[in-house]
C-alpha cells in the first residue's frame, strides 16, 4: 500500500508540474512592451519550475514501483526529457541549441509516455479488461509532448526564414532580393509559422496537463480499490474470528453442560 501512495504522490507532483508549464506556455497577446517582457520572464520561470516538478514526480513514481516494467522505463525517459528541457531553458547563448534541446526533451517525454501506454494496454489485455484511464492519460501526455516538439520544429523554421531575410537582433531587415518577391511572402510566412508554433506549444502543454491529471486520477482509483479490497479482507478475517470465537464458546458451554449432568448422575 505504501508503494501505491508513493506512486500517487509522484503522479500529482507531475500533474502540478505540467499545469505550471501549461500556464507558462499560454500566450497573453494583449500584453505589450514592459508587461509582455515581465510575462515572458514569469512564463520561463513557470516552465522551468513545471519541468523540474515533472522530473521529480516521475522519479518519485519510479521509486514507488517494485518491478521494472515498460511504464517504469517510460517514466525514467520522461524524467530525462524534463531535465533536457530544463537545460534548454538555461541555455541562453545559442537560440538554435536552445530550441533543439527543447525538441529533444519533448520527444523524450513523448516516447516515455508512449512506452507507458503500451505497458498499460498490455495490463488491460492481460487482465481481460480494466480501467483505461491511465493508458488514456499517458497517451494524451505523449500527444501533448509530440505537439510541443513539432512546435519547436516550426521555431527552427522561423529562424531559417529570418536568416534568409537577414533580420538582425533589432528586427531590421536587409533585403537582398526585390521586396515584392521575397520580403512580403517570407515575412508573412514567419508570422504564420509563429502562430502555428505558439498554438502547437500551448495546446500541447494543456493536452499534456490533462493527460497527467487523468493519470493521477487513475492512480487514485487504483489506491482506492486496493484500500477497499484490504478493508474487505480485514472484515472477512474479523467475521471469521467471531465465528471461531462463537464456536469455541458454544463448545465450552456444551462441555460445561455435559460435566454438570455427569456430576448430577454421580
Amino acid at each position: 500500500m505504501t508503494n501505491e501512495r508513493i506512486e500517487l504522490l509522484g503522479s500529482w507532483i507531475t500533474a502540478i508540474g505540467t499545469i505550471a508549464s501549461a500556464i507558462g506556455s499560454t500566450p497573453l497577446r494583449r500584453l505589450q512592451g514592459e508587461d509582455k517582457k515581465k510575462w515572458d520572464d514569469i512564463s520561463e520561470q513557470l516552465d522551468f519550475g513545471g519541468n523540474a516538478l515533472q522530473a521529480i514526480g516521475n522519479i518519485v513514481e519510479v521509486a514507488g514501483t517494485d518491478e521494472f516494467t515498460l511504464e517504469v522505463a517510460g517514466e525514467i525517459i520522461q524524467a530525462s526529457g524534463n531535465v533536457t528541457v530544463l537545460f534548454s531553458i538555461l541555455t541562453e547563448d545559442n537560440e538554435v541549441k536552445k530550441i533543439n534541446l527543447n525538441i529533444v526533451g519533448n520527444a523524450q517525454q513523448a516516447f516515455g509516455g508512449f512506452l507507458a501506454v503500451i505497458d498499460e494496454i498490455g495490463d488491460i489485455i492481460e487482465q481481460g479488461g480494466g480501467d483505461p484511464t491511465n493508458a488514456l492519460g499517458n497517451l494524451l501526455q505523449s500527444i501533448g509532448n509530440t505537439l510541443q516538439a513539432i512546435g519547436g520544429l516550426y521555431d527552427l523554421e522561423i529562424i531559417r526564414e529570418k536568416e534568409a531575410l537577414d533580420i538582425d537582433g533589432d528586427g531590421e531587415t536587409e533585403v537582398k532580393v526585390s521586396e515584392e518577391s521575397v520580403t512580403d511572402p517570407l515575412n508573412e510566412q514567419i508570422k504564420i509559422n509563429g502562430e502555428i508554433s505558439e498554438l502547437l506549444k500551448y495546446s500541447g502543454s494543456w493536452i499534456q496537463a490533462a493527460g497527467s491529471i487523468m493519470t493521477a486520477v487513475a492512480e487514485r482509483r487504483v489506491l482506492a480499490k486496493l484500500e477497499a479490497e484490504k478493508r474487505e479482507l480485514e472484515n472477512k478475517k474479523k467475521k471469521k474470528r467471531k465465528k471461531n470465537k462463537k464456536r469455541t464458546s458454544s463448545h465450552s458451554e456444551s462441555k460445561k453442560i455435559q460435566n454438570t449432568e455427569f456430576k448430577k448422575k454421580s
